[in-house]
């Protein structure tokens, strides 16, 4: 085929915008990669007298809850400053420090040999802050709190409570430094942020509410599997031949990716079930042949762009979607095998089996727009209004159920997979975020000349 003028531009500014997009984010993501992390750590250590053995590697850890808490308590002033993920290093022989970017969450040393002369309390708040200013250099905004005293064994143990309430920080939340000291050695410090109540129950709130309406999804998509299962059993007694084999590795399949990125063992045999059905049906009753589209990585890009677009569009309209994403904090390749299960368990059901049971009876805008409100509470996010959450997820949902019906159930597969990746690949501190978009894009961009070469 060949692109009309107009088509062409119009695709062209959509892709230039959307990498534009992605470029900007890019230059505003704040994770700091393992490498960075494990100099932090060593330095840090070292700074409280302690010179650590070799690195176990970095363990990423997400405080899902709290960081939307902070997105919402913060949407008015502060949107761009996230909490993010905590890069825990660990090292042989001991020593252990946990990172927020730049910013030292906790650490702990080894017990010493020589702990030093015993402290008397009076002292202890002075030793903190002068051996701990560099590691926390915002710790003249803490002011005593409480302090206790123990001894055990001949050895004097104090525990150092400081709290703060920064001026950068939203109304109601605080933070809290413990520091724990042996002797005259700092051996451990753990920095903890004070939520408000207010903001944390609007999150669980919304989240409870979404949790509810999952399951009903559930129960809708269950019932859809039954009418798959009885349209089969019709197949079978007309003896029209299906794909058995290659429906059974599929499900299997997904079973298996499903396990490897820690779903349970429930949820991954539902998906695998939901695979086996959908994929016999499509393929063996369905009329639309399975062939990939090359522009399929195209509309990918675009979809995740926009997933990760929408929460600023709902901020501009005076409502909040939290722009800090669920995060994978597992190594890279459990970001893609996730990728692969979403767009593999879920796009064989809702853009090929369910328009092939629903589109005789509501027809093609109903059923991709049904299946399209399928996908969206899936996995959706708390937002005020509670809608605005799934709104953006039902947009990029229909562009790929529009994209099923015109170019088949792969295609549509390919672009979920692609959109995953753009979208879970952001959030998540140990993928290559930064080489993986600019290819996608260029991948998209030449699917996009290659269609619309003269034929």
């Amino acid at each position: 085929m060949r692109w009309p003028p107009l088509a062409f531009a119009a695709g062209l500014a959509v892709l230039a915008f959307a990498a534009w997009w992605l470029y900007w984010l890019e230059q505003h993501r704040p994770y700091l990669g393992p490498l960075p992390s494990l100099v932090a750590a060593r330095e840090i250590l070292r700074q409280v007298g302690y010179s650590p053995g070799p690195a176990d590697g970095v363990v990423y850890q997400a405080r899902q809850g709290m960081r939307w808490a902070w997105d919402w308590a913060t949407r008015d002033h502060a949107r761009r400053h996230i909490l993010l993920p905590v890069a825990v290093v660990h090292f042989q022989g001991g020593g252990e420090v946990a990172l927020a970017g730049t910013e030292v969450v906790r650490f702990r040393r080894p017990m010493p040999q020589f702990i030093g002369p015993p402290l008397p309390p009076s002292l202890v708040e002075g030793l903190v802050r002068e051996r701990m200013a560099h590691i926390f250099p915002d710790l003249s905004w803490f002011s005593f709190h409480r302090l206790a005293t123990r001894v055990e064994g001949g050895v004097t143990w104090h525990r150092l409570h400081l709290l703060a309430r920064s001026p950068h920080f939203p109304e109601g939340w605080r933070e809290e430094l413990e520091v724990e000291v042996v002797g005259s050695t700092i051996l451990a410090a753990t920095r903890r942020l004070i939520p408000d109540s207010d903001p944390m129950g609007v999150v669980f709130g919304r989240a409870a509410e979404l949790r509810r309406v999952r399951w009903l999804v559930y129960a809708a998509l269950a019932m859809g599997l039954g009418g798959l299962f009885v349209t089969l059993v019709e197949a079978l007694y007309v003896h029209q031949r299906l794909p058995w084999l290659r429906g059974f590795l599929l499900g299997a399949s997904c079973w298996g990716l499903g396990i490897a990125v820690g779903h349970s063992s429930l949820l991954s045999l539902f998906w695998a079930v939901a695979a086996f059905l959908s994929f016999l049906t499509v393929q063996g009753l369905g009329s639309l042949a399975a062939r990939p589209d090359g522009r399929s990585v195209l509309l990918g890009v675009l979809v995740g762009a926009w997933s990760l677009l929408w929460p600023e569009v709902v901020v501009s309209l005076g409502g909040w979607v939290p722009s800090a994403g669920r995060v994978l904090t597992e190594p890279w390749p459990k970001v893609v095998g996730e990728s692969g299960f979403r767009a593999l368990a879920q796009e064989l059901l809702l853009r090929g089996a369910i328009p092939f049971l629903l589109q005789p009876f509501l027809g093609m805008p109903a059923t991709v727009l049904l299946a399209a409100a399928a996908g969206g509470l899936l996995d959706p996010r708390p937002a005020v209004p509670l809608p605005l959450g799934v709104l953006g997820e039902l947009a990029g949902q229909t562009l790929l159920g529009l994209w099923a019906a015109r170019h088949g159930w792969l295609s549509a597969l390919l672009a979920r997979f692609f959109a995953e990746l753009v979208r879970l690949g952001y959030h998540a501190p140990q993928f290559p975020w930064q080489e993986v978009w600019p290819a996608l894009t260029l991948l998209a961009l030449g699917g996009f000349l290659w269609a619309g070469k003269k034929p």
